[in-house]
């Protein structure tokens, strides 16, 4: 009898999370958002989008290309509404700043590194709050990254002024 219900549990289970794979295995850039999709276009230029993922990033949904460009792997995140969020690219170890080459060799001294460089987009905002100068980080979500006054700004600029 337990039996019988573990498989009327596990089953319907079994089937969603089934679909869930076959319908990501499936989605095409045809299958996204025109803007999202002219907008991953754009950044491939000549490149096939050979993968598409859809997800939520802060609530927002995101689609997320992969392509190639001289045998190099591109992924790019976007918005529905075609705004760039994250590009990475794979870059050999000679295209990297040396102070990287060092960090990550010291970091990883048993074996090869491999490098990706990312490149995420946020927006400063500016204005005033409370009666304070402020500034924020935002990302293309939505999301507020990082928060600062700018009056503690201008008071270390103040200070590194006096000490010259």
């Amino acid at each position: 009898m337990l039996r019988s219900r573990l498989h009327r549990v596990l089953i319907p289970g079994s089937v969603i999370a089934l679909a869930a794979v076959v319908a990501a295995a499936q989605l095409t850039v045809e299958h996204i958002p025109k803007k999202a999709r002219a907008a991953l276009q754009k950044l491939a230029g000549g490149s096939e989008i050979v993968k598409v993922e859809a997800g939520h990033e802060d609530g927002i949904p995101v689609y997320e290309g992969v392509w190639s460009v001289d045998g190099r792997e591109v992924e790019a995140e976007v918005t529905a509404d075609g705004t760039l969020i994250e590009l990475e690219e794979s870059v050999d170890a000679e295209d990297v700043p040396l102070a990287v080459r060092k960090a990550a060799e010291k970091a990883f001294a048993d074996g090869k590194v491999a490098f990706t460089k990312v490149t995420t987009v946020v927006y400063e905002a500016e204005g005033r709050a409370e009666g304070k100068e402020k500034e924020l980080t935002i990302t293309p979500t939505g999301k507020v990254a990082g928060k600062e006054s700018k009056e503690k700004d201008d008071e270390e600029d103040e200070e590194e002024e006096e000490e010259k």
